[in-house]
């Protein structure tokens, strides 16, 4: 067991070296009369997510805005389904968004259902989260060792997740038991609130004599309402 305990920790810390990068916060936000710079952190059902260093996340009802300006690279989604792509420049009309790209194009904040701040690189756009946990009762000499991994893509029009977990436990004069876990799953959206993908899993498990268990299933499906109020 303590080779596997040297082997653990070791990948565990090669997983601690990916470094979050996160926004400059430089978004403009104006409502009213009030005027706040943050870094957007998306907007759905009718709230906008700002964060900003005095007041950390915040919400603002989207229909209070008047206006919105960020350099991050947005995917934008309208009532109707479509898609935009774009960072928002300034000297739109009021209660429009100015869409940067080829030319620049502009529409009504009345027609945005949600958007998603979208990373330019593709370690920007991996996200990493990791626990290592250990504990040993000295009453009955057992020990278990519990490990658990996320890793998340999300780039514009597909997301990918895959999770790992593992958790292993033993006892002097005893068997050491396993149980392991790996979920894969690829969403890719489409206009009109359509999504399509597919999923897989696998599992094995000393307790339960299970050597290993596998599925797969693949999805589709259609958001039925806008992602608003």
């Amino acid at each position: 067991m303590a080779a596997f305990f040297a082997r653990t920790i070791c990948a565990f810390i090669a997983l601690l070296l990916a470094t979050a990068v996160s926004a400059d916060k430089t978004d403009i936000v104006e409502f009213g009369a009030s005027r706040m710079v943050g870094e957007v952190k998306g907007m759905e059902r009718g709230k906008l997510r700002l964060k900003t260093d005095a007041t950390d996340t915040i919400d603002i009802d989207w229909a209070e805005v008047t206006a919105l300006v960020t350099g991050q690279y947005l995917r934008i989604e309208t009532r109707d389904g479509k898609f935009f792509y774009a960072s928002l420049q300034p000297g739109a009309a009021n209660k429009h968004l100015a869409l940067a790209g080829a030319g620049i194009q502009e529409i009504h904040m009345d027609d945005v259902a949600a958007l998603e701040p979208i990373k330019a690189t593709f370690w920007e756009r991996l996200s990493i989260d990791t626990s290592l946990g250990y504990s040993y009762a000295k009453s009955n000499d057992v020990t278990q060792l519990n490990i658990n991994a996320n890793y998340s893509y999300d780039a514009e029009v597909r997301s990918r997740n895959l999770s790992l977990s593992s958790q292993r436990s033993g006892s002097a004069g005893n068997d050491e038991s396993l149980r392991r876990t790996l979920n894969y799953q690829t969403i890719r959206l489409s206009e009109a609130r359509w999504f399509r993908g597919w999923r897989g899993d696998y599992e094995d498990n000393d307790e339960l004599s299970l050597d290993y268990r596998v599925l797969g299933a693949w999805v589709v499906g259609r958001e039925l309402y806008p992602r608003v109020d």
